[in-house]
Parts: C-alpha cells; sequence; structure tokens
C-alpha cells in the first residue's frame, strides 16, 4: 500500500482535524460557538474593530497549519513515536511509508492544496 496509506491518511486529516478546526474557529469568532467558552470570547470578539477580525479569520488557517505542520514533525522525529493505519493486510506505518510527514502538508504530498475544502492562506495571500 505505501503511498496510498499516506494519501488516505493526508485526505483524514485535511477532513476532519484541518478543515474541522478552520470551521469551528470561524464560529467562534463569529460568536455561533455554544457553550460558556464561547459567551467569554465573544465579549472580547465584539469589542474588536471589523479590520482586526478580518486579520483574525485570515490568519485562522496559518494557526491550524503550524500546528499540524509542528505535530506531524514531531510524529517524524521521535523514535518512539509513530502513526499507523489498519489496513486488510494489517498494520501499516504511514511514518514509514512518508518521505516527510511535515512536508506533506506543503510540498510532498501537498495535502492542503489536494484535500482541504477549507481556505488556504498562501492560495489567498501568496498566489497574487
Amino acid at each position: 500500500m505505501g503511498k496510498e496509506i499516506v494519501e488516505q491518511f493526508g485526505k483524514l486529516l485535511m477532513s476532519e482535524v484541518r478543515d474541522s478546526s478552520i470551521i469551528m474557529l470561524d464560529k467562534t469568532l463569529y460568536g455561533e460557538l455554544i457553550g460558556q467558552t464561547g459567551k467569554n470570547l465573544d465579549q472580547y470578539i465584539q469589542a474588536l474593530p471589523p479590520a482586526s477580525i478580518g486579520i483574525i479569520r485570515l490568519l485562522i488557517p496559518l494557526f491550524v497549519d503550524v500546528t499540524l505542520q509542528l505535530f506531524l514533525s514531531l510524529i517524524e522525529k521521535e523514535q518512539a513515536l509513530d502513526l499507523v493505519m489498519i489496513t486488510p493486510s494489517g498494520p501499516e506505518s504511514i511514518k514509514s511509508a512518508s518521505a516527510g510527514l511535515s512536508d506533506e502538508l506543503y510540498y510532498n504530498g501537498r495535502w492542503i492544496v489536494r484535500f482541504s475544502q477549507q481556505r488556504n492562506l498562501e492560495k489567498e495571500i501568496f498566489s497574487e
């Protein structure tokens, strides 16, 4: 399976973690988060000028992507850690199948561009 499991993992990571995180953070920013934390944050967010809210919205994908990159880098660097996918032929190491997990986000696999449905800071700002 090799590269196939890396791709499967990338699709899952983008849809279930990256996209979901961006959606949740957007909801927080626009006062749609339910619960006491959301209400507490909403007080502070409402006090911000609209331009500041726009900048925060623009930076949300960066915050999420940096976190994902650091997590993947940790898995990559630490010998005691691995990422395993259960396949019909048994467990397979995603770490071993990848040329570099943290590079999959932007370079090798280009997961963000290929699999994410949410906005991408590099596309929005740097591709102009």
